[in-house]
């Protein structure tokens, strides 16, 4: 192996160079993967709070028509379930978010 490294003398400082190049892409591309990662989490997040607000506004609607017409006991109940649905939803999604946020906090 010594003799291999003497003989090639001048090419000593191209290996070299090749080799701090490959790992300095290494650590680029490990960064990058990082930064994409936590834009993911971001957009997922903002994702999450779009259906949040979508299906409060859809909440806010479904006791708009409940109170406004005269309730039948069939759509009353169909109404609770969606509404029971929702909450469960909004619950779910909330602990994603707290779950998302302490993984962004933890990655930087």
């Amino acid at each position: 192996m010594k003799k291999m490294w003497e003989g090639l003398n001048g090419n000593r400082a191209l290996i070299i160079s090749v080799i701090t190049i490959i790992i300095s892409l290494f650590v680029a591309s490990i960064a990058l993967a990082n930064h994409i990662s936590s834009i993911v989490k971001e957009a997922q997040l903002k994702k999450e709070q779009t259906i949040i607000m979508a299906s409060d506004m859809i909440a806010d609607q479904i006791d708009i028509h409940r109170y406004s017409y005269s309730p039948h006991p069939y759509y009353d109940s169909k109404i609770q379930e969606l509404i029971s649905i929702i909450n469960k939803n909004q619950e779910d999604i909330k602990k994603n978010q707290q779950e998302i946020i302490a993984l962004i906090k933890e990655g930087r």
